[in-house]
């Protein structure tokens, strides 16, 4: 069967374009601390068949013009004993609006519906 071990090209459909949605928000939700992306468009996408399906993604995602960030803020226990809790705090900063290119894999579990992101890295600007 072709693709099996090998990846190959895909045509960028909705279905991909979907996948690389899923990228960015699942990024977006694995991060501590992480620059909010809005997804763009897929330019590129390959298909790999492994026990499930992994997808090679070249996408375009825009920075919402903040970064977000968990820091943790100590406050005093009021349960007596005098001790410390951390409790996260998210904070925004400023930042450019600007379009960068990534690259994402995502992984589709054979008999699944079940999609996980492997990875998500950076690779320019647009």
């Amino acid at each position: 069967m072709e693709g099996i071990g090998a990846p190959y090209p895909l045509e960028v459909t909705p279905e991909i374009n979907d996948l690389g949605r899923f990228a960015v928000e699942h990024n977006k939700k694995e991060l501590i601390f992480r620059t909010l992306l809005e997804f763009k468009k897929v330019y590129s996408a390959q298909k790999q068949l492994v026990n499930g399906t992994n997808y090679y993604l070249t996408l375009e995602a825009a920075n919402e013009g903040r970064i977000t960030f968990m820091r943790p803020r100590c406050v005093e226990c009021k349960g007596g004993g005098g001790g410390r809790v951390h409790v996260l705090c998210e904070l925004e900063a400023a930042d450019g609006g600007d379009n960068y290119i990534y690259e994402a894999t995502v992984l589709e579990k054979a008999g699944e519906k079940v999609k996980e992101l492997l990875e998500f890295k950076l690779v320019g600007a647009a």
